[in-house]
């Protein structure tokens, strides 16, 4: 609701409440207390739990195509997350991207926009064949016909979809990250986080939607998706690390850092230190430090 009020498109939904744990009709009510009633009669619709992360509850089985299943897969979701609501919304069948942003206010900006390159849409998109699972992908049905990124996908890192990261200027990615950062902003979100954006249809009319906004991104080295995309774009994980703290350190007046620290911070790099160093424009730089004194110093200086 915060997002519509701010002009963000999101998908029309309606949330089932874990409170109507005992309802045989719990779906449908919810549906007809949405303000979005209307379009929710159309399907396929998606039902996915309101608060979990990482792909958690999420799978084919949550596209609902008809609506016969709508209480059965509402019902799977209620049973595997009894604390928490499920959330119903218009399935959205275009193009899917994941952006990247880093700062806060009218300071964040995009670092880096992946999309996820389904089979089913883009069928001659080759299969890397250097991947395991490849071959079961290229002649297996389920997993050509892959159109949600489910957690088992996230689990195994397979290439149904595969990860394609694109030129910031290009029209599309540029209208994504302009949605997921006019998202960021409504919400008041800070520093760093990955926002999820996908198109209600694949047609030359097609609108970007926010579908989920993660604040607190996954950031495994070569795993994860938030410093992958960065770093198609030239920024190293020590500097995408850098330019978080860096964010958040504007919220720390400068008078409360002592002058001998000169606001220093340090972050444990293996066996030694990384040394990150507020300058005149705000802007860290980083060194090596070298030994226990420095770091004491550091450690110090970021209280």
């Amino acid at each position: 609701m915060v997002l519509a009020f701010h002009g963000v498109p999101t998908a029309p939904f309606a949330v089932v409440s874990h409170l109507d744990a005992h309802a045989p009709d719990a779906a449908a009510r919810a549906i007809a207390r949405s303000p979005y009633a209307a379009q929710l009669h159309a399907y396929p619709l998606f039902a996915k739990p309101a608060s979990v992360s990482d792909g958690i509850g999420i799978s084919a089985a949550n596209k609902i195509t008809r609506p016969g299943d709508l209480e059965r897969v509402v019902g799977a979701l209620r049973a595997a997350f009894p604390a928490d609501d499920v959330l119903l919304e218009r399935f959205l069948g275009g193009r899917e991207f994941t952006v990247g942003v880093v700062g806060t206010g009218r300071a964040a900006r995009a670092v880096g926009v992946r999309e996820l390159v389904y089979l089913a849409n883009s069928p001659l998109q080759p299969i890397d064949p250097r991947l395991a699972y490849a071959d079961a992908e290229a002649v297996d049905p389920v997993y050509r016909d892959i159109d949600i990124y489910s957690r088992e996908q996230k689990g195994r890192q397979t290439r149904n979809p595969q990860a394609v990261d694109h030129d910031m200027n290009e029209p599309v990615p540029r209208a994504v990250a302009a949605v997921a950062l006019q998202a960021w902003a409504a919400l008041g979100l800070r520093d760093g986080g990955r926002l999820d954006i996908r198109y209600d249809s694949m047609g030359p009319d097609a609108v970007p939607h926010v579908i989920e906004i993660n604040p607190i991104p996954g950031m495994t080295p070569g795993w994860s998706d938030y410093p992958g995309l960065a770093a198609h774009n030239g920024i190293t994980y020590d500097d995408l690390i850098a330019l978080i703290i860096s964010s958040a350190m504007e919220r720390k007046p400068v008078s409360t850092v002592s002058n001998e620290a000169a606001a220093f911070c340090v972050r444990k790099v293996s066996n030694s230190y990384m040394m990150i160093s507020r300058g005149p424009l705000n802007i860290f730089d980083v060194a090596e430090g070298t030994t226990t004194d420095d770091a004491q110093l550091a450690r110090r200086g970021c209280r």
